[in-house]
């Protein structure tokens, strides 16, 4: 009597969430993390915002998140939902060089578009309106619509539009810490052990805080 044929064994398909849009040093990050750090397939997920960041990592299968230590928001993925979900992996990885850019059209910017984790990089009281959005390339966008005077943009933004724009300043690239999030009873024996200083709790005897 012939054997039944062994089940094929599926290849591993991870799905990477990170805060789009388009072209961000998010999305870089993660293409970088998946290429250099994981087995196996993978898909890359661009979201919104760390609502949606929840919402995703709550799907099934093997998911995880890459957000920038510097991120406004950043407590929010600690926090929020800490009973299931942690820092399971880092990476350092620079920034794309950065742009302050004008409209060609003015002489003299007084309002400017920024993602709030660029302001750093300004004296913002030379400007007299700061218009704080959720990425560089929407900064673009606000600053090419007329919206703003002035923006903090990746360099690639300001090459494309060139034409449109005049180049103020250059900034880096930056070396950022990037963190990456995950549910740890699905992922974590996957990936590299996290070298936790002192006490390494297992995350799946997170004492139950206040409901």
């Amino acid at each position: 009597m012939t054997a039944p044929a062994a089940s094929p064994t599926l290849p591993t398909t991870w799905s990477l969430g990170t805060l789009g849009p388009a072209g961000t040093d998010h999305e870089r990050a993660a293409r970088e993390y998946a290429r250099t750090r994981l087995d196996g397939r993978h898909s890359i997920h661009l979201l919104t915002d760390f609502a949606a960041a929840g919402d995703f990592l709550a799907g099934d299968g093997l998911r995880l998140l890459v957000v920038n230590s510097a991120h406004q928001d950043v407590d929010l993925l600690v926090t929020r939902d800490w009973r299931r979900v942690a820092m399971v992996d880092f990476f350092a990885l620079p920034t794309m060089p950065l742009a302050l850019v004008k409209r060609a059209d003015v002489a003299r910017p007084t309002s400017i578009a920024l993602m709030p984790a660029t302001r750093g990089y300004l004296d913002l009281a030379d400007f007299s309106r700061v218009d704080y959005v959720s990425a560089k390339p929407i900064a673009l966008r606000h600053t090419l619509a007329g919206r703003s005077d002035a923006a903090i943009v990746s360099m690639p933004g300001y090459h494309e539009h060139r034409d449109e724009l005049d180049l103020v300043a250059t900034i880096g690239p930056v070396v950022c810490c990037w963190l990456v999030f995950g549910r740890p009873q699905r992922v974590a024996h996957r990936l590299p052990p996290l070298p936790v200083i002192g006490a390494d709790p297992d995350p799946g005897d997170r004492a139950e805080g206040p409901r």
